[in-house]
């Protein structure tokens, strides 16, 4: 299949193959790029609209007990300067983004014992009660809390 048919296949929402994916990937042709880019927007707009949604991202810590080969905090690598944001911190931060139009939060950091289920809890408790409209966090800080949270 050509390239001009493997995105003819995308633009109709028919899955190409891998190997078509590859060429649509690899494509060198600044026209079809364009084309491409218009569609993707297409599709956008009429999924969301010309709304931007913005996330408020909060590292809370760098600190993790994994090594995995692939994140730059992995344990192993010696040349990050390690930080943990305190409750209190965290909270300033989410209550100083909230003043300034952000309704969604992340709470990432790396996976350790730093944050216990219990502070995670008592820490979006205070959240809520601070913060008297809606707000949503996703946490990314600790496997564990999710069961605790559910």
């Amino acid at each position: 299949m050509d390239l001009h048919k493997a995105l003819k296949s995308l633009f109709e929402n028919r899955m190409p193959s891998d190997e078509d994916l590859l060429r649509i990937i690899d494509m060198d042709d600044p026209q079809l790029e364009l084309e491409l880019a218009a569609k993707a927007d297409q599709i956008r707009q009429a999924n969301y609209g010309k709304k931007v949604y913005l996330r408020g991202l909060i590292e809370v810590s760098n600190v993790c007990q994994n090594d995995c080969y692939y994140c730059g905090i992995r344990a192993s690598n010696s040349n990050v300067s390690r930080y943990s944001l305190k409750p209190e911190q965290i909270m300033e931060c989410c209550e100083v983004g909230y003043n300034l139009g952000l309704r969604t939060f992340v709470l990432q950091g790396g996976e350790n014992f730093l944050y216990s289920d219990e502070i995670l809890v008592k820490l979006i408790m205070r959240l809520r009660q601070s913060i008297k409209m809606p707000l949503l966090l996703s946490l990314l800080v600790k496997e564990a809390a999710r069961a605790t949270l559910n």
